[in-house]
C-alpha cells in the first residue's frame, strides 16, 4: 500500500504562491502547520497557468488523458 507524503511528514509547498498540497487539493497553510515537517517544493496548477502558459496546455492535455484512462 502506498504511503501519502503527509504520513511521512512531507508537505509540498508551491514555489510560486506558497499554498500547500494536501488531501488531493491545494490550499493555504494554516499557522503552525509547517512546523515539524519536511518541505518539498512543487508548483500548483494555478501558478503553472500563470507563469508557464505553454506548459499548462501540455499539463492539461495529459491530465485529461489520465482521467480518460483511469479505471475504477
Amino acid at each position: 500500500m502506498a504511503t501519502s507524503p503527509i504520513e511521512l511528514n512531507w508537505i509540498s509547498v508551491c514555489a510560486g504562491c506558497g499554498r500547500i498540497y494536501g488531501s488531493q487539493s491545494w490550499r493555504k497553510a494554516m499557522r503552525g502547520e509547517l512546523s515539524n515537517v519536511e518541505i518539498t517544493h512543487d508548483i500548483c496548477p494555478d501558478c503553472i497557468r500563470l507563469l508557464y502558459p505553454n506548459y499548462a496546455q501540455v499539463a492539461d492535455r495529459l491530465m485529461q488523458q489520465n482521467i480518460k484512462n483511469q479505471t475504477y
